[in-house]
């Protein structure tokens, strides 16, 4: 487990994968270049090269999520934000900002397991999905979806708050915003992974 404060950041059966996200959770406190893309308070999941957006708040239901979600073959991206190229749709996973010397891999053991899916790695992964908490269920109106997920944006003074609406209006369109609901209600789990509509 990986804890900042009372939150749990990260729920692995494999120390490495909480070592590694423990240095892209430290980046965060090191300055920041502008790169021309967007970057959201939401967390991200990937499988089978394609991702999806959550709220990052449902790390409070982690211990039940998680399990579920990575033996349906889906992880989390590591990260304290997720970063979007609006260009291309895409997700971007950068490389870690902090490295650590060779050698601690083999001092702990680097293990996988088929309950839990391998750690994502740098790369591009095509945005499927964009899932916000809502009272109602269900994909919502383009001006509803931005008005949902405008708040997670975290640097909308590097392009403007005009140009980042409009860019989330034109994303709205590409890739719906889906309301997710109670967490406390139904199958919470599984209206996540139907965020991706192709991979079932």
């Amino acid at each position: 487990m990986l804890y900042e404060g009372h939150t749990n950041l990260v729920r692995s059966r494999h120390p490495e994968r909480a070592l590694r996200a423990l240095f892209q959770h430290l980046a965060k406190y090191l300055p920041d270049e502008p790169n021309g893309y967007l970057k959201l308070r939401d967390l991200a999941l990937v499988r089978d090269g394609r991702s999806i957006l959550v709220p990052r708040g449902i790390v409070t239901w982690l211990d039940q999520l998680a399990p579920r979600l990575n033996r349906a073959g889906w992880q989390f991206v590591d990260h304290p934000w997720s970063t979007l190229d609006l260009d291309t749709v895409e997700l971007v996973v950068p490389p870690p900002m902090l490295t650590v010397d060779g050698g601690w891999e083999e001092e702990i053991g680097v293990g996988h397991s088929r309950r839990e899916p391998v750690a994502v790695g740098p790369g591009r992964y095509p945005l499927a999905g964009w899932g916000v908490f809502s009272a109602e269920e269900g994909v919502m109106t383009r001006a509803a979806g931005v008005a949902a997920a405008a708040g997670t944006v975290l640097n909308p003074s590097e392009f403007g708050v005009g140009e980042t609406l409009q860019w989330l209006l034109d994303l709205a369109g590409d890739v719906p915003v889906t309301g997710l609901g109670d967490p406390y209600a139904g199958d919470f789990p599984a209206r996540v992974m139907a965020l991706d509509p192709g991979r079932h």
